[in-house]
């Protein structure tokens, strides 16, 4: 008897010392405090739904004769509800979660817009909670989590050679989440490095796709239009734009911003045009000024330029260090003077007045074209209206047509010859150059006195400036 007394006090004293050692209270869910199952699963929120509407009720039963005070609703995104909040109180057994009251919930656990988020739901009362119950819920109108760019890595150059200009240089790839069914576009964007994107270039769109191919041209033209320098190594910044249009608003979130070096260089194939207006010289190391025509593209044989001359004229091409000089293939007209050129023609092509001309070359066809242009700019920015164009005049010595002039807040665009037979819009094609002939105009928001500049010397990369006097 003895012997059993003194094992009874150690097994007391042993427990009372782990409760003394052991100040934590385990709360464990109550068997007859229980949270029943919605009808629905899975819950999606647009801008559609009112924000008051309904959205799904909750139940729970309670056979505990300790509840006291209000039940307290509360969502996490973990089952073990270590980051949770309270979302709602009730009195009674239910609570019902309208749409707006969710989604408000949705933005207070920082999750994501477009995607499935698991949620899970349970009900507090004093120091006793139920089970959970978890749902899947997608809402357009949370925060959208941003694309992540993955390739090309900050640090990667590339160097353009015009051997290789119709190879796939590079593919920009990002990663960015959406389990709706809404359309989201992506837009690849690029810039100057260290701009902040003030001049953003487009370098292409793509609906529900997470990569584009690049081309060595086309990063080519996006570097030069960013401003980078021919031939000269520079940084060019590259962002994803994520879009998607839901309820009538549009929402944009933009990645991270990776910077390559790339090297751009001149890829667009040339004639040099000597002749009587520049003093036979297609050398632009020994000659002042060399104007050119260039083709569309690598391979394409459809050559263009503006060119000021003043009497005859030759085309001179390249030899296979992309060199300039007499010795070279050059055409001239084959001596009948109705459009069609030669190497081996007689002469040169026909003198021309002194004026700015439109030249054209195909040396497939062999056929070619001159147009003398003058030019100036018509529309409702111009005191004269659409009725009339107001003229710029040439410089010889910059090669580029300008004026200056008051306008007012409207729109406008550059054409030749009092005539819609040539004209000049913006750039909608981001390829460096204005456009022909497009439906496109320019716009000037504040009236005031302009200098207006058209620069047409650098053939297929036409550009303007309009600058506030």
């Amino acid at each position: 008897m003895k012997h059993l007394l003194k094992l009874s006090l150690l097994v007391l004293t042993v427990f009372m010392w782990s409760c003394e050692e052991n100040n934590e209270i385990i709360i464990t869910p109550t068997s007859n405090f229980t949270l029943n199952n919605p009808e629905i699963q899975n819950i999606i929120i647009n801008s559609s739904y009112s924000s008051d509407a309904e959205a799904f009720r909750i139940t729970w039963e309670d056979n505990r004769s300790s509840a006291t005070g209000d039940y307290k609703i509360e969502v996490a995104t973990n089952e073990d509800f270590s980051s949770s909040i309270e979302i709602g109180t009730s009195t009674v057994d239910s609570y019902v979660f309208t749409y707006g009251v969710l989604n408000t919930g949705l933005q207070s656990l920082a999750l994501n817009a477009l995607s499935n988020n698991n949620v899970y739901f349970r009900i507090v009362n004093g120091d006793s909670f139920t089970n959970s119950i978890n749902m899947s819920i997608l809402s357009a109108n949370i925060a959208v989590a941003p694309p992540v760019l993955t390739s090309p890595n900050t640090g990667d150059s590339f160097v353009i050679e015009p051997s290789k200009a119709g190879d796939v240089i590079t593919t920009v790839a990002w990663s960015f989440s959406n389990s709706s069914s809404l359309i989201i576009t992506h837009e690849v964007e690029m810039a100057m490095a260290g701009t902040d994107f003030a001049n953003i270039v487009v370098a292409g769109s793509v609906d529900d796709t997470q990569s584009l191919e690049i081309l060595a041209s086309q990063l080519n033209n996006y570097a030069l239009t960013a401003g980078l320098t021919k031939d000269v190594a520079g940084g060019l910044d590259i962002r994803i734009k994520s879009s998607y249009t839901e309820g009538g608003n549009t929402v944009s979130t933009y990645s991270n911003i990776n910077t390559i070096t790339v090297t751009p260089t001149d890829l667009l194939p040339r004639f040099a045009v000597p002749g009587n207006h520049q003093g036979w010289q297609p050398d632009e190391t020994v000659a002042a000024y060399v104007p050119y025509i260039a083709a569309s593209g690598i391979g394409d044989t459809n050559y263009e330029g503006f060119v000021y001359l003043d009497g005859g004229y030759k085309f001179v091409e390249p030899d296979v260090d992309g060199n300039f000089v007499w010795g070279n293939t050059d055409w001239e007209d084959d001596g009948t003077a109705s459009g069609i050129m030669s190497t081996s023609g007689p002469g040169n092509f026909p003198d021309q007045d002194a004026g700015y001309y439109l030249l054209k070359a195909d040396t497939s066809s062999q056929a070619y074209t001159v147009e003398q242009t003058n030019w100036g700019i018509i529309g409702a920015a111009t005191l004269a209206g659409w009725g009339a164009d107001t003229d710029l005049v040439f410089n010889r010595a910059t090669q580029a047509w300008s004026a200056i002039m008051a306008l007012t807040a409207g729109e406008f665009k550059f054409r030749a010859n009092d005539d819609w037979g040539i004209n000049l819009g913006p750039d909608n094609d981001n390829d460096g150059s204005l456009d022909f002939g497009t439906g496109n105009n320019f716009s000037v928001d504040t009236a005031g006195t302009y200098l207006i500049t058209l620069d047409l010397s650098n053939p297929r990369k036409y550009a303007y400036s309009i600058v506030l006097q």
